[in-house]
């Protein structure tokens, strides 16, 4: 038997199964493919595996949506003001400052 073979006997076999139908219709669906990992390993492993790709897809999706957002409409009208409250002026400790070094300050991005 191939492993496609295995996987559609233990699905026939979870269909049937009293236990896995009442557990099915009360866990939300990670938490029951959790539950069968011990009795339908792979069978658990390939549902998980579908199931776990749409909400990390979204997220990535969203992100990227955000990001198109910030970087066109609202950067297009930024303004001077608008950009200082990003930044902290912050003047360099005084070290002891050689001849021919000159004293600078730096500009950090929070």
């Amino acid at each position: 038997m191939t492993d496609a073979d295995n996987l559609k006997e233990d699905l026939i076999d979870l269909q049937v199964n009293q236990g896995c139908q009442t557990k099915f219709r009360t866990l939300p669906m990670s938490g029951f493919w959790c539950d069968q990992l011990v009795t339908y390993t792979e069978l658990a492993k390939a549902a998980l595996e579908k199931i776990i790709l749409f909400p990390t897809t979204y997220l990535c999706e969203k992100a990227f949506s955000t990001m198109l957002l910030i970087k066109t409409t609202v950067r297009n009208r930024l303004q001077d003001a608008d950009l200082s409250v990003y930044t902290v002026y912050k003047p360099i400790p005084d070290r002891g400052v050689e001849v021919g070094e000159s004293r600078s300050s730096r500009i950090y991005a929070v």
